[in-house]
């Protein structure tokens, strides 16, 4: 390697670092913005309603995939970009939002009665107008992110996050119930469009170019297909729900997806929303692209396995402390989704990989596997309730995790049980970490009986053990990422190097 390779990618791991700890700041803002909205909502509302308008979201995220057709993903993709393949992105984006948001519109009544649930109706339709709107501000976040301003992204997100909050909650106080929900998704939307002009500083020019569009249609395509793939993974059980037990257990489930979807985002965006790129700058250079997924990897195990493993073990106080009775059975429900955690590491990095070397194509087939069983098994666990289901699709992560793992191997030579004990360390100390918190839980209750005491408690013994353990058994796992880290905390904290 010539000096100047060397020094390239050692300013690409730099770059890296910056814009993970930048995303981290973005998330943990964002996360403990967007937290505090939604216990106010969820306290204020009930399942009901958060059933409803989960209802009406699932159909509107399947068709939000439709109309960004991956063209965002393709730009950020681009070796070099070329202006006017971003301004043909740009509109080719806001025409395709335009005519799905008027699909969706027609469609509403028709989706209302799949799922034996009428009120979905206007809900879903009023919601549809954010797509054009938000089309708006997909290009400019996607060059955001090809230029590593994830600094940009941290200020953009805590406003957008607060002021449309604030609306929803206020809206909620007013008695608007589940429309308090449109409220903020409307808030957030416009928003979201005005933070990202401001951030991006660039304007599209009125031009379109088919040839531009066709050299990125194949990625576009592959990419859409994989997201409605993957959404719908997660989201199909939704539907066999409410024609099974109703909106309001709808609203229980997504509460219970809803606390592992913040602590993901709270572990895992920073780290997602630069994989792919750094992947892709890489994708060229076999041991250094394998490298880099071994660090993503390892830097995912370490923070999101005590996290989530902790949860668990606390979330039937967690969820009555936060969330009050109304919400009760839900955490049940999140400890056997807990039961997933290795699949759910992998799931958010895995995917990346294989889209930054261009294998879209083994994306799609794992996807399509998990999907196809994910319904089968939700199916079949319809009888035995919300628990049931949450245990079948832990089951179904696990038996399709292997197959992942193997078209990493075929197309990136990444040995899969090389990838799986990257986070081996940090998923033994998590899981001995959760089981003492998890049997203190009565001789707690016993000192003081009081659920929040409980919760502040086990959490604080929960960090002494898995602090101690990482820097005990884990140390080599920790110390790079310091390493490379203190320059950067050094100048956000504006302090001189010791």
């Amino acid at each position: 390697m010539s000096k100047t390779e060397a020094d390239g990618y050692q300013d690409l791991k730099q770059r890296t670092t910056t814009s993970i700890l930048w995303s981290v700041l973005r998330v943990l803002w964002s996360t403990g913005a967007t937290f505090v909205i939604f216990v106010c909502l969820a306290r204020i509302l009930g399942p009901s309603d958060f059933g409803l308008f989960a209802l009406a979201a699932l159909f509107l995220d399947v068709s939000r995939i439709f109309a960004s057709a991956g063209l965002g993903d393709a730009i950020i993709r681009q070796h070099v970009l070329e202006e006017e393949m971003a301004d043909t992105a740009f509109w080719a984006n806001f025409g395709l939002s335009t005519i799905v948001a008027t699909i969706v519109i027609i469609a509403a009544p028709f989706y209302a009665q799949m799922i034996h649930n009428t009120n979905v109706t206007h809900i879903l339709q009023a919601l549809a107008l954010t797509l054009p709107i938000s089309s708006l501000a997909g290009i400019h976040g996607a060059r955001l992110t090809r230029e590593y301003k994830h600094k940009l992204f941290a200020i953009q997100a805590a406003i957008a996050s607060i002021v449309s909050g604030i609306s929803g909650i206020t809206a909620a106080l007013m008695g608007l119930g589940v429309w308090s929900l449109v409220v903020q998704a409307w808030v957030g939307a416009v928003l979201g469009v005005i933070m990202a002009w401001v951030a991006s500083r660039w304007v599209p020019k009125v031009r379109f170019s088919p040839s531009m569009l066709r050299q990125i249609a194949s990625f576009s395509f592959s990419t859409t297909f994989n997201q409605l793939l993957w959404l719908l993974m997660g989201r199909v059980g939704d539907i066999l729900i409410s024609r099974t037990y109703g909106q309001a257990e709808v609203g229980r489930y997504r509460i219970a997806w809803r606390m592992y979807e913040l602590i993901g985002q709270l572990a895992l965006a920073p780290i997602g929303s630069v994989s792919m790129l750094t992947f892709s700058k890489l994708q060229h250079e076999p041991e250094k692209l394998k490298a880099a997924y071994y660090r993503m990897i390892s830097i995912v195990g370490l923070l999101v396995l005590p996290l989530l493993l902790g949860y668990a073990a606390l979330a039937e106080e967690i969820i009555k402390v936060i969330f009050s009775e109304q919400w009760a059975g839900t955490g049940k429900i999140s400890q056997v989704l807990a039961l997933m955690i290795v699949p759910f590491v992998f799931n958010y990095i895995s995917p990346g990989m294989l889209a930054a070397v261009n294998k879209p194509g083994a994306i799609t087939k794992v996807a399509a596997l998990q999907l196809a069983l994910t319904i089968l098994f939700t199916w079949l666990a319809l009888p035995w309730g919300l628990v049931g289901i949450a245990a079948a699709y832990a089951l179904r992560s696990y038996l399709t995790l292997p197959y992942q793992q193997y078209q990493l191997k075929r197309f990136v030579d990444i040995p899969v049980l090389t990838a799986l004990s990257k986070p081996l360390v940090p998923l033994l100390v998590a899981l001995v970490m959760a089981a003492v918190v998890w049997s203190l839980r009565q001789v707690l209750f016993g000192i003081y009986d009081n659920a929040l005491f409980v919760v502040i408690t086990g959490c604080f013994i929960g960090a002494v053990i898995y602090v101690s353990g990482i820097l005990i058994f884990g140390r080599s796992l920790v110390a790079p990422i310091i390493t490379q880290a203190q320059p950067i905390l050094n100048r956000i904290l504006k302090r001189k190097p010791v």
